[in-house]
């Protein structure tokens, strides 16, 4: 099965927070607070805001959707919802 997403929104898959190559270390005080995500699908409104599939993002630990499909975690989250996308 696969999703498509609604408009203004976007489909993550929960990762584990760690240091990434840019060496950007998250403190165990601060993980509680939001969740990393890579983006599994984006509706045409995501795109437009430079958002697409395989982007890592932060999200508030509270914000969108929170589920498990097939064993894996997901979040649907409405654009606003989204902190920061990582680039490198």
């Amino acid at each position: 099965m696969r999703f498509k997403v609604a408009a203004h929104r976007i489909l993550a898959e929960k990762v584990e927070t760690t240091t990434h190559k840019s060496e950007f270390y998250v403190p165990e005080t601060t993980d509680k607070k939001f969740l990393e995500g890579c983006i599994v699908d984006s509706s045409p409104e995501a795109v437009e805001a430079g958002y697409s599939s395989g982007d890592r993002i932060f999200m508030a630990k509270m914000a969108g959707l929170q589920f498990k499909y097939e064993g894996k975690e997901y979040i649907m989250l409405h654009l606003n919802e989204v902190l920061a996308k990582m680039v490198d």
